[in-house]
């Protein structure tokens, strides 16, 4: 299933989101490590998705222990951050392309 980007026009797949989602999680801690996560509002708004798209993919990650959430009334998820795992797995994708093939969308480090 594809789903049209807002940012840039193009069609990304839920592979690709869960990527994206993963990086700017990873850059938001590096950048803000004492605040707990990011907001929905900010995530959608960065990635230019969907919203039905980015809980279904939050619950993705979550479901695999590489994201934390925190709930509210109303919304499925309403704060996240990496996990410890999440932020392995990013920082060592090509060890996790297996478990996790959506890893083989990342951009080589140049």
């Amino acid at each position: 299933m594809k789903q049209q980007n807002c940012s840039n026009m193009s069609e990304v797949t839920h592979d690709e989101i869960r990527l994206q989602i993963l990086e700017f999680l990873y850059r938001f801690e590096k950048d803000e490590p004492s605040t707990w996560g990011v907001d929905r509002a900010t995530l959608q708004r960065e990635l230019g998705i969907s919203e039905r798209d980015m809980d279904y993919d939050m619950t993705f990650l979550s479901q695999r222990a590489l994201v934390r959430t925190i709930q509210a009334e109303n919304v499925l998820w309403y704060l996240a951050r990496l996990s410890r795992y999440g932020r392995d797995v990013v920082e060592n994708k090509k060890l996790y392309e297996r478990q996790f093939p959506f890893l083989r969308y990342a951009k080589p480090k140049k």
